[in-house]
């Protein structure tokens, strides 16, 4: 890996040392291929907990939205009516008040005898949300999860990443013994019938999809 990278950085002096940078790329996924370079369907023991080593969360953007104010002008004859309707408004606050403390000594009776039949209510509400909050217990996390092949592994879950498949068994492990990138698998029952991937064939299109056909050959006899 340092001398892919040592190598590639002598690119100013002889471009063609630039695919020496692969050598320093490590991989982020594990995949068994059997005899036929074709990926057999197996699965993989990843004893981590899923949300470990999941993909982040997209970020959501909190769009602001700016409220603009704007200054009305008050002209002086608006500003006498406002101060006149405040008069009026403080005289009907000062004839409700009373009305408001008459009603209040003749419902403070009839409000002692409702708030008794309210507490009682409110002891047994409270009851049936213990129980129910007891009923919803949420549940655990797994310590563990199962890959197919293939799936993305990083390089901090290379450690958990363990072989559990009977059937295909690696032909070479990796020289620190983890299971991660192409790894050749030998079929320990080869007269059975083997279950394959599918895998999807690119459009022959192209990346922009349908495009004109090429026109019909001809003779460029110039201006």
């Amino acid at each position: 890996m340092r001398a892919g990278m040592a190598v590639f950085w002598q690119y100013w002096y002889w471009y063609p040392l630039v695919p020496f940078l692969s050598l320093s790329f490590e991989p982020t996924m594990v995949m068994a291929l059997n005899s036929d370079l074709a990926m057999p369907k197996t699965t993989f023991r990843s004893n981590a907990p899923p949300s470990l080593y999941a993909y982040p969360e997209p970020l959501k953007e909190e769009e602001e939205q700016e409220k603009k104010t704007l200054e009305k002008a008050v002209l002086s004859i608006t500003a006498k009516q406002k101060a006149r309707d405040l008069k009026k408004e403080k005289r009907k606050n000062k004839a409700k008040k009373e009305e408001v403390e008459t009603m209040g000594q003749m419902l403070k009776s009839s409000t002692t005898e409702a708030t008794q039949s309210d507490q009682t209510k409110d002891k047994e509400g409270a009851e049936e949300t213990i129980t129910g909050a007891e009923a919803k217990v949420p549940e655990k996390e797994k310590t563990f999860e199962i890959l197919q092949n293939p799936s993305r592994v990083t390089l901090n879950q290379r450690k958990s990443v363990r072989w559990e498949d009977t059937r295909y068994q690696p032909v070479r492990k990796n020289n620190d013994g983890k299971l991660y990138g192409i790894i050749v698998v030998q079929d320990s029952s080869p007269d059975q019938p083997q279950e394959l991937v599918e895998t999807k064939r690119l459009d022959d299109r192209g990346v922009h999809g349908n495009e004109p056909t090429p026109p019909k050959p001809f003779k460029y006899l110039g201006p």
